[in-house]
């Protein structure tokens, strides 16, 4: 199973295992808290109990403090608070860890197995049983091959206890009443106050170097912003960008909100064919969906990890979730009033099926760990609390955030528009039949007319569960390599979330 994701780690710490009766633990490691000590599983001192952690646990150090007299630590790995956590508070320690994680423990003592996973889903957990095992693994590549039926996706926020959950999965709701508790200056500053505290959790340690994935939209530039006026180190942003368009506006934008901060830009310039060619080879396999948008994001997405992982970080930050958080989307004003924050809710309870999902396989197919502030739980929680005109306020979406940021930014990044990730870099427009990914599966259907219709009568074996465009040849290549590679045994998988804007637009106004 650790062979299909051998990318999650590095070539030092790959197919880190242990073997004992009734189970197996393995991982492939990326180590960037105590590199030489972190090696999992982390056993307890009487090696009854095993614990391994893909992930990053954020409030580590002030639970160890809790733990120190307790347990005597042999690192520090935030695997091994979890671990200590665990011998202490037993199963409570799951309402006690913040951060980005799947958790799987062991202990032998009672022949009990847990898994859990964090409050968002940022960190993917997978799951499939047979007559006897339960299997578990980050990507559903693990179970290429395999003698199982089934594969299931772990839901977010949730415990499992020897195959029954003990915690149900994590439903966020948006509070859509001005309770009259939230003024405008208390919400700015409050805000203000928990995002610094989610950037700061997430920095590298004092005098390291940071990364930042930056696209030159208030999202990211935000979390620049607060980066280079909080991290005690350097800070340098990356972006992604076609050097033979004619514009782009992100690069634009990216070097406007650089040079305000004084922190060195690193730019992405891919070749088409490159991004392309990536596509039709490897897009299905890496981020393992049949959704055009998805998979064109995560190329897109992936050369940039490429980059940022090839000049040495082992992670970034990034602004993905604000959209979700924050109420982005232009579709979302369509609605009416009363119904916004339930579908601003519904996007953010979707994101570990749609955007979350793409930024995971794209940056740890490059070995990156990404980093997301707009998803602390503190930070979405104090979201939630706020009535809907904190998320959009007289046509101007993300009005929190906007207004949090008007002394930090110049204004024409604050009040920049949003753009999709390929059209702000200059490689055209995300709408279908427009794209250069759409164009290059119709010329390949073009010129290899057999295995168009081959691909065809093999979509017709799975009409009656699938909804795909048979016009729409990039939809045909997708679904057709998500079939080769098994992956049409996630149960659910059958269900789409709508994530072409111009559609959903389109469906609300007719």
């Amino acid at each position: 199973m650790l062979h299909y994701i051998s990318h999650r780690g590095e070539s030092s710490y790959q197919a880190e295992t242990n073997r004992a009766s009734g189970f197996n633990f393995g991982t492939n490691r990326l180590a960037i808290v105590d590199e030489n000590m972190g090696r999992q599983p982390f056993y307890s001192p009487d090696a009854k109990v095993q614990c391994v952690l893909n992930g990053e646990i954020y409030n580590h150090n002030e639970l160890r403090k809790k733990l120190q007299k307790h347990y005597a630590f042999k690192s520090s790995c935030d695997s091994e608070v979890v671990l200590a956590g665990y011998l202490h508070f037993g199963e409570e320690i799951f309402e006690l860890i913040q951060g980005m994680y799947a958790v799987a423990i062991y202990d032998s003592n009672k022949q009990t197995w847990y898994l859990a996973r964090d409050h968002l889903g940022i960190k993917p957990l997978y799951y499939a049983f047979d007559e006897e095992h339960c299997l578990f693994s980050s990507e559903l590549k693990s179970f290429y091959g395999l003698n199982i039926d089934v594969i299931l996706d772990f839901p977010c926020g949730a415990v499992m206890k020897n195959r029954a959950f003990t915690r149900p999965g994590k439903n966020y709701r948006f509070n859509d009443e001005n309770s009259g508790k939230w003024s405008d200056a208390n919400a700015i500053n409050v805000g203000i106050d928990k995002l610094k505290r989610a950037v700061s959790k997430m920095l590298p340690r004092k005098g390291e170097i940071a990364a930042c994935m930056l696209s030159g939209g208030v999202d990211s530039s935000s979390i620049l912003t607060l980066m280079r006026n909080l991290h005690e180190g350097p800070v340098v942003a990356y972006t992604f960008y076609n050097k033979d368009a004619s514009s782009s506006d992100d690069y634009e934008a990216a070097k406007i909100i650089c040079e305000h901060l004084d922190v060195p830009l690193r730019v992405v310039t891919p070749t088409h064919l490159q991004l392309t060619d990536f596509y039709k080879e490897k897009g299905v396999w890496m981020t393992e969906t049949y959704e055009p948008a998805l998979v064109r994001n995560a190329v897109s997405y992936h050369f940039l990890s490429q980059k940022i992982s090839d000049d040495g970080f082992k992670f970034a930050l990034s602004g993905e979730g604000a959209d979700e958080v924050l109420g982005g989307y232009d579709y979302f004003e369509l609605f009416p009033k009363n119904e916004i924050d339930l579908n601003i809710g519904y996007a953010l309870n979707q994101l570990n099926h749609t955007y979350l999902k793409m930024t995971d396989r794209a940056s740890m197919f490059a070995t990156l760990e990404v980093r997301v502030p707009y998803l602390d739980e503190d930070w979405v929680a104090f979201n939630t609390e706020l009535p809907g005109e904190f998320r959009i306020r007289n046509n101007e979406n993300k009005w929190l955030l906007r207004n949090m940021m008007s002394r930090l930014m110049p204004d024409i990044i604050r009040n920049r528009p949003k753009l999709g990730m390929n059209q702000g870099a200059g490689f055209g427009s995300n709408d279908p039949g427009k794209s250069i990914y759409y164009k290059a599966i119709s010329e390949y259907y073009k010129t290899s007319p057999d295995r168009m219709k081959a691909d065809l009568k093999t979509i017709s074996n799975y009409k009656e569960n699938y909804q795909i465009d048979e016009s729409n040849p990039e939809e045909v290549f997708n679904f057709c390599r998500y079939i080769e590679h098994g992956f049409t045994k996630l149960k659910g998988s059958e269900n789409r979330p709508q994530l072409n804007t111009s559609t959903l637009i389109s469906a609300i106004t007719n």
